[in-house]
């Protein structure tokens, strides 16, 4: 029987999406969130009678929302941190293999599949940013810089370019990307952090980056925060400015340093 509703599953996924390169981007394509879960949760049987939900943006009113509880018990979806789940976001297609991984991981073990984050509590991410003023100044704060941090377990969704221009311009703050400066003295915190895995980027205030030499692309950050919206943010905040990438974990009560000296700018 599991086999059939593999079967299925896939045919469905196939009919209703469609990735042929040759057309219009897949994402003007795709339906939002909540139909998705929707449809997969016909096809498994999951109960989709309305209910009161885990997320703040899906009443039990919603007509998805017993499908998309559903769908959270068998572990097939788990929303955004901030309690959300933005059920009428356009699926994108990082959103549709999270959907095609754990719901094949549900239709072979009957479990429900793990998370990139398992460990639990909070830590801190600190650290101190410098640049060289000049020789006879010498080293100060890179006051400004900006450090980012994009959580490894988040689904992002495709922003539109507005909503990133803005977020770039500290307009307004995105969903699941924490985001600090430094201080007159170089310093940042974050403090309370879910322990888990993230990508941390330090984009320098004051130093420049040497542009005829090559921007190397941070592929598992295009691939966790969407190709579009890696591009809009690498083009913003890492073509022209020095810049830092990590990986990092956070474990509970634990501290972890990130400290960037970017020496002197290019131009």
């Amino acid at each position: 029987m599991k086999k059939v509703l593999y079967s299925l599953f896939f045919a469905l996924i196939l009919s209703i999406f469609s990735f042929n390169a040759f057309e219009a981007k897949a994402s003007d394509k795709l339906s939002n969130r909540a139909e998705a879960i929707v449809e997969i949760g016909k096809l498994l049987g999951l109960d989709g009678t309305q209910k009161e939900t885990q997320f703040k943006d899906v009443p039990k009113s919603h007509y998805a929302s017993g499908y998309i509880q559903s769908a959270v018990d068998k572990g097939i979806i788990n929303g955004y941190p901030d309690g959300t789940f933005k059920p009428n976001d356009k699926l994108t297609q990082a959103h549709l293999k999270t959907f095609i991984s754990r719901t094949d991981s549900y239709l072979k073990t009957g479990k429900k599949p793990t998370t990139n984050n398992t460990s639990k509590g909070n830590g801190t991410l600190k650290g101190t940013v410098i640049w060289k003023y000049n020789d006879f100044i010498g080293t100060k704060g890179d006051t400004g810089a900006v450090i980012y941090l994009f959580p490894t377990n988040a689904t992002y969704p495709s922003y539109t370019k507005q909503q990133l221009f803005d977020w770039l311009e500290k307009k307004n703050e995105l969903k699941d990307v924490y985001r600090t400066l430094a201080d007159a003295n170089g310093n940042y915190t974050f403090n309370n952090l879910p322990a888990g895995k993230y990508i941390a980027v330090i984009s320098s205030k004051n130093t420049h980056r040497n542009v005829l030499e090559t921007l190397n692309s941070h592929n598992q950050l295009k691939t966790l925060f969407g190709e579009f919206n890696y591009s809009i943010f690498e083009a913003n905040a890492m073509t022209i400015f020095k810049h830092q990438i990590r990986e990092i974990e956070i474990s509970d009560k634990s501290t972890v340093d990130f400290s960037a000296d970017f020496g002197y700018t290019a131009w």
